[in-house]
C-alpha cells in the first residue's frame, strides 16, 4: 500500500511539473526573431561614426610610375583612429534601426516649395 501511495504521489508531481508551456507558431517565431535579431544587426551593421583612414599616397617617379608610399604622419592617424573606435565601441548610445515595411505604406504628403 505504501508503495502504491508514493507511485501515486510521484506521478502527480511529474504531470504537475513536467508540462512545458505549449507556445503557439507566432509567439515561437516571435520568440526567435527576438533572439536573433540583434546578433545579426551586429554582425550586419557598420557604424558609419568609424571611418577608417585613407590609406597613404602613392609617390610616383618622373615616368609616372609608382615607387612607395608616403607614409608621413600615417602613425598619429592610425593611433586616433583606433583611439576613436575604442571610444565609439565604450560608448553606450542606444542606435535605432528601423526597416520600411512594405505591407503598411504611409501616404505621402506634397511638399511645396518655395
Amino acid at each position: 500500500m505504501p508503495t502504491q501511495r508514493t507511485l501515486l504521489l510521484f506521478s502527480i508531481i511529474l504531470i504537475l511539473f513536467g508540462c512545458e508551456k505549449k507556445q503557439s507558431e507566432l509567439e515561437f517565431e516571435q520568440s526567435v526573431v527576438y533572439e536573433i535579431f540583434p546578433a545579426l544587426m551586429d554582425s550586419l551593421h557598420f557604424d558609419l561614426r568609424i571611418k577608417p583612414p585613407r590609406p597613404p599616397r602613392p609617390v610616383f617617379n618622373e615616368k609616372g610610375q609608382i615607387i612607395g608610399t608616403d607614409t608621413t604622419g600615417i602613425g598619429k592617424v592610425l593611433a586616433d583612429y583606433k583611439k576613436r573606435k575604442a571610444e565609439l565601441k565604450t560608448d553606450s548610445v542606444k542606435l535605432v534601426i528601423a526597416i520600411n515595411d512594405s505591407v503598411y505604406t504611409l501616404k505621402k504628403k506634397k511638399v511645396m516649395n518655395y
